[in-house]
């Protein structure tokens, strides 16, 4: 087993296919960018856009896997949509649970936390312990390491503290 999580993973899992469809339920007909999925297959984290239920998918958070709750908080970074409240909910879960966050992920989060302009002292704490544990192992990739310190480098410069 590789440790790698599939993307067809997640599209198979009900609880993960629901988060999706609350996310999108905000979005209407009123959004000619977004496409109706033919299948429940297609059915991706696109759906992210102009979501209008955050409370419920906030709510929904807590049903779904750790590698699927890095997933939403990457694409809603890739997307630039900052709900403070599906952040701190996706923060507060992903700090709760006890799973070890691999390289990717990590950087991936920081990545997130930066683009979106989210500190959040506990999910940071999370992080850097996880990479601490992490980095004893051999990297294969050190574009992962080059994006955690970016990330790293551009949080420190947003800090207010650093004023």
């Amino acid at each position: 087993m590789s440790g790698k999580v599939k993307l067809s993973d997640f599209e198979t899992d009900p609880r993960f296919i629901k988060l999706c469809r609350v996310l999108a339920k905000g979005n209407g007909n009123n959004n000619k960018n977004f496409k109706q999925p033919i299948s429940v297959q297609s059915e991706d984290l696109s759906t992210i856009l102009g979501v209008a239920a955050d409370d419920e998918a906030a709510k929904l958070v807590q049903s779904i896997t750790l590698p699927q709750m890095v997933k939403v908080m990457s694409t809603l970074a890739i997307k630039k949509r900052r709900s403070t409240l599906l952040l701190r909910s996706l923060a507060y879960n992903i700090t709760a649970n006890s799973a070890q966050l691999d390289m990717k992920q990590c950087g991936d989060l920081l990545y997130s936390m930066s683009s979106l302009n989210f500190i959040d002292e506990n999910l940071l704490s999370k992080v850097a312990n996880d990479i601490c544990l992490q980095i004893r192992k051999p990297v294969k990739k050190s574009s992962v390491i080059g994006s955690i310190f970016t990330s790293i480098g551009l949080l420190k410069y947003k800090d207010p503290s650093k004023y």
